[in-house]
Protein backbone atom coordinates (compact mmCIF):
# COMPACT_ATOMS: atom_id res chain seq x y z
CA UNK A 1 0.00 0.00 0.00
CA UNK A 2 2.81 2.30 0.39
CA UNK A 3 3.73 2.12 -3.01
CA UNK A 4 0.23 3.62 -4.36
CA UNK A 5 1.24 7.09 -2.95
CA UNK A 6 4.85 6.80 -4.24
CA UNK A 7 4.04 5.55 -7.62
CA UNK A 8 1.41 8.49 -7.70
CA UNK A 9 3.77 10.81 -6.87
CA UNK A 10 6.52 9.54 -9.77
CA UNK A 11 3.57 9.64 -11.76
CA UNK A 12 2.63 13.24 -11.28
CA UNK A 13 6.28 14.11 -12.42
CA UNK A 14 6.73 12.29 -15.44
CA UNK A 15 3.10 14.12 -16.02
CA UNK A 16 4.32 17.27 -15.47
CA UNK A 17 7.81 16.96 -16.98
CA UNK A 18 6.34 15.81 -20.31
CA UNK A 19 3.95 19.13 -20.16
CA UNK A 20 4.98 21.46 -23.29
CA UNK A 21 6.72 24.54 -21.80
CA UNK A 22 4.76 28.24 -21.93
CA UNK A 23 6.49 30.19 -24.10
CA UNK A 24 8.42 32.85 -22.06
CA UNK A 25 7.05 36.51 -21.52
CA UNK A 26 9.07 38.73 -23.80
CA UNK A 27 9.51 42.63 -23.83
CA UNK A 28 11.72 42.28 -27.66
CA UNK A 29 9.89 42.75 -30.44
CA UNK A 30 8.42 45.28 -33.16
CA UNK A 31 6.04 47.90 -31.33
CA UNK A 32 3.75 50.01 -33.49
CA UNK A 33 2.84 53.16 -32.96
CA UNK A 34 -1.23 53.55 -31.16
CA UNK A 35 -0.77 57.57 -30.20
CA UNK A 36 1.61 60.45 -30.68
CA UNK A 37 0.51 63.34 -28.49
CA UNK A 38 2.35 66.55 -28.12
CA UNK A 39 2.64 68.94 -25.22
CA UNK A 40 1.09 72.08 -27.32
CA UNK A 41 -1.11 72.18 -30.19
CA UNK A 42 0.68 72.76 -33.73
CA UNK A 43 -0.10 72.48 -37.21
CA UNK A 44 2.16 69.80 -39.03
CA UNK A 45 0.53 69.03 -41.28
CA UNK A 46 -0.75 72.54 -43.22
CA UNK A 47 -4.76 71.56 -42.68
CA UNK A 48 -5.17 74.53 -41.22
CA UNK A 49 -6.03 73.23 -37.67
CA UNK A 50 -3.48 73.43 -34.43
CA UNK A 51 -3.84 70.04 -32.42
CA UNK A 52 -1.74 68.44 -30.00
CA UNK A 53 -2.62 64.85 -31.42
CA UNK A 54 0.08 64.57 -34.23
CA UNK A 55 -0.65 60.80 -34.99
CA UNK A 56 -4.33 62.29 -36.86
CA UNK A 57 -1.77 64.73 -38.99
CA UNK A 58 0.39 62.68 -39.87
CA UNK A 59 -2.20 60.01 -41.24
CA UNK A 60 -3.59 63.35 -43.32
CA UNK A 61 0.46 63.55 -44.66
CA UNK A 62 0.53 59.93 -45.71
CA UNK A 63 2.94 59.12 -42.80
CA UNK A 64 0.87 55.60 -41.87
CA UNK A 65 1.24 54.42 -38.16
CA UNK A 66 2.36 51.21 -39.67
CA UNK A 67 5.54 53.29 -40.80
CA UNK A 68 6.20 54.41 -37.54
CA UNK A 69 7.45 51.89 -34.81
CA UNK A 70 9.87 50.59 -32.34
CA UNK A 71 12.26 47.65 -32.09
CA UNK A 72 13.43 46.25 -29.12
CA UNK A 73 15.86 43.50 -30.19
CA UNK A 74 17.46 40.72 -27.36
CA UNK A 75 21.17 40.28 -27.30
CA UNK A 76 21.12 36.86 -29.09
CA UNK A 77 19.52 38.51 -32.09
CA UNK A 78 22.60 40.73 -32.93
CA UNK A 79 25.26 38.62 -30.37
CA UNK A 80 26.68 41.34 -28.76
CA UNK A 81 25.51 40.73 -25.21
CA UNK A 82 23.07 43.84 -25.32
CA UNK A 83 20.04 44.84 -26.00
CA UNK A 84 19.05 46.99 -28.73
CA UNK A 85 16.78 49.52 -29.53
CA UNK A 86 15.80 50.82 -33.47
CA UNK A 87 13.63 53.81 -33.59
CA UNK A 88 11.59 54.63 -36.98
CA UNK A 89 9.54 57.49 -36.73
CA UNK A 90 8.82 60.87 -38.46
CA UNK A 91 11.16 63.76 -38.17
CA UNK A 92 11.33 67.22 -40.43
CA UNK A 93 14.32 68.51 -42.10
CA UNK A 94 15.45 71.91 -40.43
CA UNK A 95 17.08 72.98 -43.52
CA UNK A 96 14.05 72.92 -45.55
CA UNK A 97 10.03 72.71 -43.80
CA UNK A 98 9.11 71.98 -47.28
CA UNK A 99 10.40 68.76 -47.97
CA UNK A 100 8.22 67.34 -45.57
CA UNK A 101 8.55 64.45 -43.53
CA UNK A 102 10.91 61.02 -44.12
CA UNK A 103 11.08 57.86 -41.57
CA UNK A 104 14.57 57.63 -40.53
CA UNK A 105 16.30 54.81 -38.17
CA UNK A 106 18.59 55.15 -35.25
CA UNK A 107 19.82 51.94 -33.21
CA UNK A 108 20.61 52.25 -29.59
CA UNK A 109 22.29 50.20 -27.08
CA UNK A 110 19.38 49.64 -25.06
CA UNK A 111 19.73 48.47 -20.99
CA UNK A 112 16.25 47.64 -19.76
CA UNK A 113 16.19 47.92 -15.87
CA UNK A 114 13.85 45.54 -13.35
CA UNK A 115 11.49 48.60 -13.09
CA UNK A 116 10.68 48.48 -17.34
CA UNK A 117 13.19 52.31 -17.87
CA UNK A 118 15.44 51.87 -20.59
CA UNK A 119 18.94 53.70 -20.56
CA UNK A 120 20.44 54.31 -24.05
CA UNK A 121 24.21 54.91 -24.10
CA UNK A 122 25.24 54.21 -27.39
CA UNK A 123 24.56 55.42 -31.04
CA UNK A 124 24.97 53.90 -34.50
CA UNK A 125 25.07 57.69 -35.15
CA UNK A 126 28.83 58.87 -34.94
CA UNK A 127 27.89 62.45 -35.52
CA UNK A 128 25.95 62.76 -32.41
CA UNK A 129 28.22 63.10 -29.16
CA UNK A 130 24.92 63.19 -27.39
CA UNK A 131 23.94 59.73 -25.69
CA UNK A 132 20.40 60.76 -25.72
CA UNK A 133 20.25 62.36 -29.32
CA UNK A 134 18.65 60.98 -32.51
CA UNK A 135 19.06 63.33 -35.28
CA UNK A 136 20.07 66.90 -34.76
CA UNK A 137 15.91 67.68 -34.48
CA UNK A 138 15.11 64.53 -31.65
CA UNK A 139 16.31 64.13 -28.25
CA UNK A 140 15.23 60.91 -25.87
CA UNK A 141 13.51 62.40 -22.78
CA UNK A 142 12.33 58.38 -21.48
CA UNK A 143 12.03 55.02 -22.84
CA UNK A 144 9.86 52.66 -20.51
CA UNK A 145 7.46 49.65 -21.13
CA UNK A 146 4.56 49.95 -19.05
CA UNK A 147 3.30 48.03 -16.40
CA UNK A 148 -0.12 46.54 -18.35
CA UNK A 149 -1.10 42.90 -20.08
CA UNK A 150 -1.23 44.74 -23.28
CA UNK A 151 2.60 45.26 -23.21
CA UNK A 152 3.52 49.00 -24.54
CA UNK A 153 6.30 51.23 -24.77
CA UNK A 154 6.10 54.60 -23.94
CA UNK A 155 8.78 57.25 -25.45
CA UNK A 156 8.63 60.45 -24.41
CA UNK A 157 11.05 62.83 -27.35
CA UNK A 158 11.96 66.50 -27.67
CA UNK A 159 10.96 66.97 -31.20
CA UNK A 160 11.30 70.26 -33.33
CA UNK A 161 8.58 70.69 -36.01
CA UNK A 162 7.20 73.64 -38.31
CA UNK A 163 4.34 75.22 -37.33
CA UNK A 164 2.54 75.61 -41.32
CA UNK A 165 0.22 77.77 -39.15
CA UNK A 166 2.59 80.55 -37.37
CA UNK A 167 4.94 79.20 -39.95
CA UNK A 168 7.88 79.01 -36.72
CA UNK A 169 9.69 75.75 -35.73
CA UNK A 170 8.66 74.46 -32.75
CA UNK A 171 10.31 72.77 -29.96
CA UNK A 172 7.72 70.16 -28.73
CA UNK A 173 7.44 67.13 -25.82
CA UNK A 174 6.05 64.35 -27.88
CA UNK A 175 4.57 61.33 -26.17
CA UNK A 176 4.62 58.35 -28.50
CA UNK A 177 2.42 55.00 -26.95
CA UNK A 178 3.32 52.22 -28.91
CA UNK A 179 2.05 48.50 -28.16
CA UNK A 180 4.01 45.04 -28.62
CA UNK A 181 2.86 43.62 -32.53
CA UNK A 182 1.23 40.19 -32.19
CA UNK A 183 3.23 37.74 -33.33
CA UNK A 184 6.46 38.85 -32.26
Amino acid sequence: MKKIPLLFVVWSLIAFSCQEEAEPETVFGRYVVQSIVADQAMDISGGGVSAVDLLSQFESMRIWPQSIFVSLYSPQEFNVGYSQVVFTIPFQSEEDPKLGFGNGSFGRRADISADGRMSLDWSLAPDFDQPDQLHQSIRVEGVRLLENAEKELEVVLQQTFFDQGTREWVDARVTYKLQLEKGT
